[in-house]
């Protein structure tokens, strides 16, 4: 093969930091970290799916699988022949017939479903021993391995069972792929590659960069150690040098992709991986540079790395690896913290404080909004003033000037049918024409009562008149007569309890009749300016169809009905037609029973905002859909004087745009959706019987999906797993037992079913899932399951009961005083009687115990069970019971805990480790059960025993 024509191609145009930090402001990650286990089981070196659906991770701590609620962690026991060879694992393979292989330092196992192994695999001549840092599989489903340790490139047959080895003439061998067209690649840790040829088992040698070049690179250990392949039929190679270089196999040409010029501070960098996703983006990221996206078109480089106050950005500048999941999700290791998950369907766009843009809205709360005719966004902040923007351009935002006039608290905002914005302030009322730009500033003058009542204007409406409507703190209610100019004034009176019934005015609303409905803090009011009547809704525990609280912190009609957001007491509902009140609580399913804002879209749907959240709900079906933090709800800003502040929704805050679009804000930036348009994961998750208990025993299923049982084992216990792992919290089930159940049974987020004392017949058990979307899977193959008859009453089965029950009574009579004697016997027999073991067994199998423990100190693994142990030391677990009964009088746990004290004791008087540390590492889960294993044995505290040797 020639050793290659070089065509140097470099991409000039640059893209700058900042310009990448703003492509990628909006683009958020869920972040999945591995809870135990170790800060190396978040150590991710490679990620794959297998064909259930389960995600697999190989880790510096072992391996783990996922089935999107839990995590199960596979790691190295010594002396084990069903663990993984090391607990530093290299990758993991699941090959197109399902066969999931892992590699490791020293080794490779497979797994088996039905066990929940992982045995030893390797060939008859050890062809595999040593590290083995690669696996691929070929178009013919053969399976090839790298063994760095014995610098081979090992080729197994799955149909024959065989391997074969063929020697690798350089050393520093790296990476292997097998591209399309069957072609087998390998890197290396100098400057070329290699092209495997296994018929004629021939290495060609293609260099990297010409030698020339080459010598004048900063001396480094390895070149190109990651590559992958893309669509095209490229090959990408990462440099460590700030580009990648593009290799054509055909024409053998290279080019160079620019993604760093400047390699200040380091001289070099790592690219760990190189993935291509299904749009034709190339991934690839880096030791401490974070992750960079290629444009399918090549053009353009977008940069992410962990941002300050920006909790969804990537977690860690150091990204291992990547896998595009069947769902179409983006998943990515870290060194350290675990796992990135890209939202690509991100429902809610926030406008918040940016602090690298060079104009954006203040970091402060977000008070009020409003939407004028030409498409205007005005938003109103707690001392930062008025701002607006378009929203199609949220980077191009501008701050309202009131002149000469002071207003930097905006409290309220109206757009009203004269195309005028009114606005309410901590400096009374203004109202800003905006057609001809005028500013008319309405002020309170004490004791004049032709003035707005109050300076802080926090409330406003407008009447089927044209009237405007201000609410006040504290100072009552104000109606402002467009054109005469006259104000009016409305109070409370304490000797009026037909009059206004709070001066604390914070929720207003004009109806179609003219009456206006005053939300206070002490009340709801409905006033009729025709005759100056208010009418009085107050709160009543007595009255469940009464209003459910005093406090009212919004208003939205809809229909002919008033909904009422209040402080405490959820959603309420107010019919015009039969004038009655009705409430939806936490208990209905409403996310918290604090109501700050409410809208509605045009398909009769109400948004609700609450403290943390916004909520969908359907008046028809009275059902809510609930949206928080994993939907994109969240955002952390610092406020002066407030500190970090995260997401929390203002009252009245609820905005509704010509376009149908939505605008919900507070603390912590404003979110804007359309109802009709918001991202779905159209993904259709498959189910799986994760556990199938029988009588309280784990049960597998055959391939016939079939159970035949005893009339006695009628107890099952199924739980179920639906494999979305985007938002799985919101994942849903559901389930029909055929023949037993009338109706599918929709359990919502339980996926544990429970059966008693099913009667003798044959049921068919169905069972489907739904997405975080509410996207429904295809039913399973039901699980047949057939119970026996049991014997029925008969002449002959009363007859043999008859005659059982004489030879009962007889046998009861004759032998009743050998039972009481024999009785003490058998006790005392029971546990042991299978074993009969004799005393030189126990001795020997004592001390090779004690010695074990000594040397190997298994005590130290928090997992050691009876059984282990008894497998190390190749016995059975009953007589391992026996010996540590019989010869150190205690059961097996407060045995082995007697070893983990002695070494917490050893730790704590000779190192600095903190008591958590300690406990972990004398062999503890938890440090509550160590303490009290601790106090137990010693008969005081760990910190109290450290506190004492000190002195």
């Amino acid at each position: 093969m020639k050793t290659g024509l070089f065509i140097l191609f470099f991409l000039n145009t640059w893209y700058s930091l900042f310009s990448q930090n703003t492509d990628s402001y909006q683009i958020d990650f869920y972040h999945l970290t591995v809870k135990k286990g170790g800060i190396a089981a978040n150590s991710i070196t490679s990620i794959t799916q297998d064909t259930l659906g389960q995600m697999w991770f190989s880790t510096k701590n072992g391996v783990i699988r996922y089935n999107g609620k839990k995590m199960f962690l596979y790691k190295h026991i010594p002396d084990s022949i069903n663990s993984v060879a090391d607990n530093f694992t290299n990758k993991i393979l699941v090959t197109k017939n399902g066969t999931l292989f892992v590699i490791s330092q020293k080794g490779v196992n497979r797994y088996n479903f039905t066990t929940d192994y992982f045995e030893p695999f390797d060939s008859k001549n050890n062809l595999l021993k040593g590290s083995v840092n690669d696996i691929s599989e070929d178009r013919q489903h053969n399976v090839w391995f790298l063994n760095y340790s014995e610098n081979t490139i090992v080729r197994y047959i799955p149909k024959q069972h065989t391997f074969k080895a063929f020697k690798v003439p350089y050393k520093k061998i790296g990476r292997l792929l097998i591209n399309k067209k069957n072609r087998i690649w390998i890197t290396t840790a100098e400057n070329f590659f290699l092209q495997f040829n296994s018929d004629k088992k021939t290495f060609d040698k293609i260099k990297l960069i010409p030698d020339k070049e080459y010598r004048s690179l900063p001396k480094i250990k390895s070149f190109a150690d990651n590559f992958t392949q893309d669509s095209e039929g490229y090959l990408w190679f990462g440099t460590h040098f700030g580009y990648l270089l593009r290799f054509n196999p055909e024409t053998e040409k290279i080019e160079r992709f620019y993604f760093r010029k400047n390699l200040y501070p380091r001289n070099h960098f790592y690219v760990m991986f190189l993935k291509e996703d299904t749009e034709k983006n190339l991934w690839f990221g880096t030791w401490f540079d974070g992750l960079y996206k290629l444009s399918k078109n090549r053009q353009q480089i977008t940069h992410f790395m962990p941002e300050k106050n920006k909790p969804n950005s990537l977690s860690n500048s150091i990204s291992t690896c990547a896998y595009q999941d069947k769902g179409g999700y983006m998943w990515f290791g870290t060194e350290f913290a675990g796992i990135n998950i890209l939202k690509k369907n991100k429902k809610f766009f926030t406008i918040a404080y940016k602090p690298k843009q060079t104009v954006s809205l203040p970091a402060l709360p977000y008070l009020c909004s409003a939407t004028d005719s030409s498409g205007k966004v005005w938003t109103g902040t707690d001392v930062g003033g008025l701002w607006w923007f378009y929203r199609n351009r949220p980077d191009k935002v501008h701050k309202f000037s009131f002149g000469k006039e002071k207003a930097e608290r905006i409290f309220s905002l109206l757009t009203d049918s004269k195309q005028n914005l009114w606005i309410g302030t901590e400096n009374g009322l203004f109202k800003y024409n905006l057609k001809n730009k005028k500013l008319i500033h309405y002020k309170h003058k004490k004791e004049n009562y032709n003035s707005i009542s109050g300076k802080y204007i926090i409330s406003l409406c407008e009447d089927k008149k044209g009237n405007i409507w201000a609410g006040s703190i504290y100072k009552g209610l104000s109606k402002l007569n467009t054109k005469t100019g006259k104000i009016y004034r409305f109070e409370y009176d304490k000797d009026n309890p037909a009059g206004l019934c709070n001066n604390y005015i914070s929720a207003l609303y004009c109806d179609k009749l003219g009456n206006i409905w005053i939300g206070t803090l002490d009340g709801l009011n409905k006033f009729n300016p025709e005759n100056g009547v208010f009418s009085v809704f107050k709160y009543n525990c007595n009255n469940p169809a009464g209003l459910s609280s005093n406090k009212i912190n919004c208003f939205c009609r809809k229909d002919d009905n008033l909904w009422i957001g209040t402080e405490g007491g959820g959603l309420n509902k107010y019919n015009f037609t039969d004038k009655k009140f009705s409430r939806f609580l936490k208990k209905d399913g409403l996310i918290s029973d604090n109501v700050k804002g409410i809208n509605y879209d045009n398909n009769g749907n109400l948004w609700i905002s609450t403290t943390h959240n916004i909520s969908k709900f359907n008046p028809k079906t009275k059902q809510f859909t609930i949206y928080g933090k994993s939907d994109g709800l969240y955002n952390q800003m610092y406020i002066t004087d407030y500190g970090l502040q995260e997401l929390e929704f203002f009252e009245k805050f609820s905005n509704k745009d010509k376009d149908g679009y939505l605008y919900f804000g507070g603390i912590g930036g404003i979110y804007i959706f359309h109802p009709d348009s918001l991202p779905q994961n159209s993904y259709k998750p498959p189910v799986i019987i994760e556990n199938f208990f029988i009588n309280g025993k784990k049960t597998s299923i055959n391939k016939d999906s079939t159970l035949i049982l005893k009339p006695s084992r009628n107890n099952l216990k199924i739980s179920l797993s639906v494999l979305n792992f985007i938002q799985s919290d919101k994942n849903k089930y559901a389930y029909f037992l055929e023949n037993y159940d009338t109706a599918w049974i929709y359990s919502g987020n339980k996926y544990q079913i429970n059966y008693y004392n099913l009667p003798p017949g044959t049921y068919f058990f169905h069972y489907k899932g739904a997405n975080n979307d509410g996207i429904w899977s295809k039913t399973n193959k039901p699980v047949k399951i057939i119970i026996r008859e049991r014997f029925y009453n008969t002449i002959w089965f009363y007859i043999a009961i008859f005659a059982f029950s004489l030879i009962l009574l007889t046998s009861f009579i004759l032998y009743k005083q050998y039972v009481k004697k024999q009785l003490k016997k058998k006790k005392e027999l029971l546990r042991y009687t299978s074993s009969n073991l004799s005393k030189d067994f126990i001795n020997e199998k004592n001390s090779e115990m004690l010695q074990f423990l000594e040397t190997k100190k298994p005590y130290s693994d928090p997992d050691l069970s009876l059984q282990k142990l008894a497998l190390s030391l190749n016995t059975k677990p009953n007589y391992l019971s026996q010996i540590i009964n019989t010869k150190h009088n205690c059961n097996f746990r407060d045995f082995i805990n007697k070893y983990r004290i002695e070494t917490a004791k050893e730790l704590l008087l000779n190192t600095n480790l903190k008591i958590e540390a300690v406990a972990y590492d004398s062999g503890f889960n938890t440090l509550s059960t160590f303490n009290a294993v601790f106090k137990k044995e010693t008969g005081t505290t760990p910190s109290k025993f450290r506190n004492n040797s000190e002195k």
